[in-house]
Order: structure tokens, then sequence, then C-alpha cells
């Protein structure tokens, strides 16, 4: 007897018949008009948002096609309408944010209050690592004569964005996504300004640096978001996958401190100090660990240099950036020649390490200066091998 069984795959609808781009395509107006004013926005005849406040953000609405003009109200008066189509990609979200020319700043009278429309929009690439997001930062302060930097941590950390050893983001321009690990993240921003002397025979261009804040983020995995600054150095802080969260507000952190200790491994009593922290430990015995100090963070531009003391004579020197909530160990080694004579710093925990709720996270300093390449092994034991033992776990190697 021959029994057989037939039955067809179940159709994917999405595959079969695919939404329409329109369907997967959601749109937000945010106004950034130089006059301060109310706008609406209309997509083609669609209405988008009414009447809608300066420095606000309308909810997501569906475009009425995949490719649509760009028109903008101020009461009934037409103000604003694209030249060109405006091409909308499936399944990303858009922001599309007016701003008035730069030189609007030189010709009130004559620039308009709106003559651009620059929109951010979503990616549907994610992360490799899905622990990470993506953040961007937008200028939108019209003045050519300023620029904003934006560094992780203090002011003396790494710039975030760094286009091809351009730091600095200008009028208009979009600094371009960088991958940050989810969790709570610091950023200093900086304006940078460029004034002109008013004596007419005098060429000289005068550049000045000022800390706009120090703030605090909580950032999700696989989110993506975008700083934005304004025409008054307000920084906003904006959820781009979502359809109805307006724009945040951002305020500098009261609390900047970051916790330091010193590890004592060298054969005689130490002092470190820290030129913008302050005195980080003062006679320090031989192999003792001090506390945790609580210091100050953020409080200048450059790194801070940190100094090693023996009987008051500087024999070592490094450079930080504290960042804020941190916890930093510093460890001192005699040399070959100098006891007391090196410092090096070991940082907090690498954001890439995974989380383990079972697992312990080690690290390994090798700071015997006669012995070159050592292995560091756990539960290492004697074997019947070619090499006579079994390493066990392997924590460091030619260390």
């Amino acid at each position: 007897m021959l029994t057989t069984f037939n039955a067809c795959i179940q159709e994917n609808p999405d595959l079969v018949n695919p939404p329409s781009i329109m369907e997967t395509v959601n749109i937000r107006f945010l106004n950034l008009a130089d006059d301060e004013a109310p706008r609406t926005m209309y997509l083609d005849r669609q209405h988008i948002a009414t009447n809608l406040p300066f420095n606000t953000i309308s909810g997501a609405q569906k475009p009425p096609f995949d490719s649509v003009t760009i028109n903008v109200f101020k009461n009934d008066e037409q103000t604003y309408t694209s030249l060109n189509k405006f091409k909308l990609a499936r399944t990303c979200n858009y922001i599309l944010i007016t701003l008035p020319n730069y030189a609007r700043n030189y010709n009130p009278d004559i620039i308009p209050n709106i003559d651009t429309i620059i929109y951010l929009q979503t990616t549907i690439l994610k992360p490799n690592d899905t622990n990470q997001c993506y953040i961007r930062f937008l200028n939108a302060n019209p003045d050519t004569n300023t620029t904003y930097s934006i560094k992780l941590g203090c002011p003396n950390g790494e710039h975030l964005f760094d286009s091809n050893g351009v730091t600095n983001v200008k009028y208009l321009q979009n600094s371009g996504t960088r991958l940050l690990y989810e969790g709570t993240r610091v950023f200093s921003i900086i304006k940078n300004s460029k004034t002109y002397s008013t004596d007419p025979d005098d060429n000289e261009i005068i550049n000045t640096t000022e800390l706009i804040g120090i703030f605090e983020l909580d950032l999700t995995r696989l989110g993506q978001y975008a700083l934005l600054a304004n025409k008054f150095d307000d920084i906003y802080f904006i959820d781009e996958l979502a359809y109805t969260t307006p724009p945040i507000k951002l305020y500098s952190i009261p609390e900047r401190n970051a916790y330091v200790r010193t590890i004592n491994l060298s054969s005689t009593t130490i002092s470190v100090n820290a030129q913008a922290a302050g005195n980080l430990t003062t006679n320090l015995n031989p192999y003792f660990i001090d506390n945790y100090s609580t210091i100050s963070t953020c409080d200048i531009m450059n790194l801070d240099k940190i100094s090693l003391l023996n009987n008051s004579t500087t024999t070592d020197s490094i450079y930080l950036s504290f960042d804020i909530y941190k916890q930093y160990s510093l460890l001192v080694f005699d040399s070959e020649t100098e006891p007391a004579s090196i410092i090096i710093s070991l940082p907090p925990i690498n954001e890439r390490m995974p989380k383990r709720h079972d697992k312990a996270i080690v690290r390994v300093v090798n700071g015997n200066y006669t012995q070159n390449g050592i292995t560091l092994s756990l539960g290492a034991h004697t074997a019947d091998n070619i090499l006579g033992y079994a390493s066990g776990t392997t924590l460091a190697v030619n260390l």
C-alpha cells in the first residue's frame, strides 16, 4: 500500500503582496523657523502638522506617495515649497526640519525665515553587535562662525565624531552615525566660535572655545538617536525611532565625580598628585592599597597630568581623562634601576565585555621587571602530555 501526503507551504503575505512604501514610512516635522512662529506642513496635499510651535516636533504620519512635494505655511501664506520631489525609502522614519539660510544673520529683511529643509532618516541595518545603538549630531544653529565638538565623557575625552580628521560639526552638517554600547553614557558638547576684529585695518581672527555642558543619556540597544543644537545653544535629544516622543532638552549634570585609588606595589612609600584633581594619595606604604577617593572631573579641556612622587621628587607621570562615575586604579612599581619609578593606569572595565552573571572579569598586569612574557593560568596542574602540565583556564599569555 502506498500512502502519499500533500501540503502547501503557507504563503507569507508580505512577500506575496508586500505593503506599499507609504505604509512602511513614518514622517515627523520639526519646526526650527528663524522667526520662532508656528508652521503648518503638507506633503503634496496631505496635512502633516498644523500650527506646530517653534522647537517642537509633530507626531508621525504616513505619506500619501513614495515621492512628495514639501509645502510649509505660516498662517495661510505658503512660505516654502520644495523644488524637487522628496524620495522616500521603504521601512524608514524621517524627521523633516525647517531651517533658515545662514545669510539671514546678515540680511534678515531679505532672507526668509525658512529656505532649507534637512532631514534625519533611520536605517534598516542593525548593528553587528545587538547591544549597540546609533547616535549622531546635527548642528541647527544658523551661524557659520560657530561649530560644535562632541566628546565622549569629559571635555578632555575622545572625539565622538571624527570624519577624516574633522571633528567640528558646521551648520546644516550631520556628523554621521557612531555606534555606542547601550547604557548610561556621558557626553561633553563644546562650542567653537570665530570672531573678527572690529578694526578695519586688522584682519585678526579670534577663536574661542566654550563648554556648553556635560550631559547624561540612557541609550537602549538597537536604538537610533540624534543630538541637536539650536540657535540658542540648547541641546536636544531625539529618539528617531519614536512616533510621538518630543525632543528632550538636555541640562548639564551638576555632579561630575570619578573614583580613584592607588595600589603601591613598589618597595618604598609614595604619593600621587593630579594636576587638576589634586592630591590622590599621600605617603602610601609599600604593598598597600589605598581606598577610593572621590575626585571632581571634567574641569579642564586637556588630559589631566598624574605625577608619581618619591620623597617629593617626581619619578614618573601619565596623562588621563577621568570619566564621570567610573572607577580607576593607579598601579605603582619599581623599575630595574629605581624604586617607585613606574605608574600605570588600570582603566574601568571595557564596556564591550559581555555581561555575564555567572562569570568574573579578571585582568592581569605584569609588574615584575625581571620577567618578560609571563603566562598566567587558573587550575594549572601536572599532566601526562608532552608539556608535562595542563594549563587550565589561561588568563594571560606572554604578558
